[in-house]
């Protein structure tokens, strides 16, 4: 009798075939009804692949944005998708529901400290420069795996540009992954057509589910997390917080005795707007 198994689709449209400028991922882009319908076939495609790998439900992350870009109606009735923010963990929220044994990353992107890539930014426009784990540097993928091995759940896809993947493979050894453009510049790609990219993930999708790793148990991680910001002024205000040290002029070291409070801190860094801050 086949056993019954989930798996999480954390889905950005910023790695998505033919996305190649912020119009296709702003709410209020030209392109972005574009956008959200490459997004969503790619996220349909990893479904479908997972599905034939014997994962029975489906619990999907909208990970960009406003984290509205998903097209509901396109989805089929056993998929649960997470909208909007602020979550507890981010683009991984979902990773602790019953059953996950895989997590699928499509349509990501490579991170603020990266020579290349379409649209590279780390976590949020909120002006944070870099974001450091146990002394190194993290890209939201790099942070992301961490939540997701504490949780013991194995990453077995990750689709995005040509930068993404090569970082992908620097960081995630062994982990299938899909190129869906080539990146030229921060807001310009060569891209492949997005109904060509869809066979490949399916396919990605149907052999990293079926030969995932067994889970592991929890791990407690001890992620001594910093945050750089692009300005002075978030990081002065946040040392006024108990048993947060400013460690720099832009850089604060935050407490965290594993990955999910260190996902807490980022989604309130991220979100979080003093009622009284006052520009002079």
């Amino acid at each position: 009798m086949t056993r019954d198994f989930g798996v999480l689709i954390s889905v950005s449209p910023a790695g998505a075939a033919a996305v190649a400028h912020r119009p296709a991922t702003d709410v209020d882009g030209f392109e972005f009804a574009e956008g959200r319908r490459w997004m969503t076939n790619e996220a349909l495609a990893a479904i479908e692949g997972a599905r034939r790998a014997g994962a029975s439900h489906f619990v999907l992350a909208d990970a960009h944005g406003g984290g509205l870009g998903l097209l509901l109606d396109e989805l089929p009735t056993d998929a649960e998708v997470i909208r909007s923010w602020p979550r507890p963990l981010g683009q991984m929220e979902g990773i602790a529901a019953d059953g996950i044994e895989a997590c699928l990353l499509v349509g990501h992107r490579t991170g603020n400290q990266s020579w290349g890539g379409v649209l590279s930014q780390s976590f949020s426009q909120a002006g944070i420069r870099d974001v450091r784990l146990q002394g190194q540097s993290r890209s939201e993928t790099g942070f992301n795996a961490m939540v997701a091995q504490q949780f013991g759940v194995p990453i077995v896809l990750a689709s995005g540009d040509d930068a993404y993947v090569s970082h992908v493979q620097s960081i995630l050894p062994g982990v299938p992954t899909v190129m869906t453009k080539q990146a030229i510049s921060l807001s310009s790609a060569i891209t492949r057509s997005p109904n060509a990219v869809l066979d490949e993930i399916r396919e990605a999708a149907q052999h990293g589910v079926a030969n995932r790793p067994p889970l592991a148990p929890a791990q407690c991680l001890s992620p001594d997390l910093e945050i750089e910001f692009v300005e002075r002024g978030p990081a002065e205000l946040l040392a006024l917080l108990p048993d947060v040290r400013r460690t720099g002029p832009f850089t604060v070291a935050l407490p965290a005795t594993d990955m999910v409070q260190a996902s807490h801190w980022l989604t309130f860094v991220c979100h979080y707007v003093p009622s009284g801050l006052v520009r002079y």
